[in-house]
C-alpha cells in the first residue's frame, strides 16, 4: 500500500494538469468568442459597404479578416496592400496579380486583373483584337468582345482613402456571385493598380504612424 507521502507527488500532478486543462479551456472559449465576434464584425462591415449584396462567397477572405481591422480605421501600409491581393489570387480563379516593377525606392508595383476565367484563358487574343482597332481599316469590333476597364487608384500619395477602397473593390469582385456581377466578369477585363504612387503612400503611412493612427498604434502609443 503506498503511504500519504508516496501519493503526494501524484495528486500534486492530477492538480496542475487540471489547472492546465483549465487554463486550455479557458483559452479556447476565449479564442472561439473573438472569432465569432470579429466574423460578426466582418459581416457587418460587408453590410456597410455592400448592401445589396446577398451573394458572397464566404471562402474569399474580407479586408477586414485579412488585415486584423475594419476597413478605414487605419491606414493599410503597400506591402499589405500587395499581400491582400496575392491572398485573393490564391482562393480565387477570378484575380490574378502581376508584378510590373519596382518603384525608386524598391517597392513592388502591381497590376491586378480581375475577369471571368473564360477570358483570363484568352488575355491574350483579347488583347490582339484591342490593339488591332489602331488601325482604322480593320473592323470594328463587336459588342461580343469584352471592354478594358483600368481602375487606378492612390494617384494622389495624400489622398489615401483611394487604395484602401482598392481592397474592398478587389474583395467584391471576387467574391460576389450574383448575376450582375457576373455579367460585369464576362463582358470585361478589369485592370487593378492599388497605389499609383506608393512612395507617397508609404510617406503618408509614417506620419499617421507617428500620429497614432496606423494599425497596431492607438493614440498616444
Amino acid at each position: 500500500m503506498c503511504s500519504l507521502t508516496q501519493m503526494l507527488p501524484k495528486t500534486q500532478a492530477i492538480k496542475l494538469n487540471l489547472n492546465k486543462m483549465k487554463i486550455f479551456s479557458t483559452t479556447l472559449k476565449i479564442a472561439v468568442a473573438l472569432s465569432v465576434g470579429f466574423l460578426q464584425q466582418s459581416a457587418a462591415q460587408n453590410s456597410y459597404f455592400f448592401p445589396k449584396a446577398t451573394q458572397l462567397d464566404t471562402k474569399i477572405p474580407t479586408p477586414e479578416a485579412f488585415l486584423g481591422y475594419p476597413i478605414g480605421s487605419y491606414l493599410t501600409r503597400h506591402d499589405q496592400v500587395v499581400a491582400y491581393f496575392r491572398q485573393l489570387e490564391k482562393v480565387s480563379d477570378r484575380v490574378h496579380v502581376e508584378s510590373i516593377g519596382k518603384t525608386y525606392e524598391q517597392r513592388e508595383q502591381v497590376i491586378v486583373t480581375i475577369t471571368s476565367a473564360t477570358n483570363y484563358q484568352k488575355l491574350e487574343q483579347i488583347r490582339q483584337e484591342h490593339l488591332s482597332q489602331i488601325d482604322p481599316a480593320k473592323p470594328v469590333l463587336g459588342n461580343s468582345a469584352p471592354i478594358i476597364i483600368n481602375l487606378g487608384y492612390g494617384v494622389h500619395g495624400n489622398e489615401t482613402s483611394s487604395t484602401e477602397t482598392s481592397l474592398l473593390t478587389g474583395y467584391f469582385l471576387a467574391a460576389s456571385n450574383d448575376a450582375e456581377t457576373q455579367k460585369w466578369l464576362s463582358e470585361s477585363v478589369i485592370f487593378i493598380d492599388p497605389s499609383v504612387s506608393e512612395n507617397y503612400q508609404i510617406k503618408k503611412s509614417l506620419e499617421a504612424f507617428h500620429q497614432g493612427k496606423l494599425y497596431g498604434m492607438g493614440p498616444g502609443e
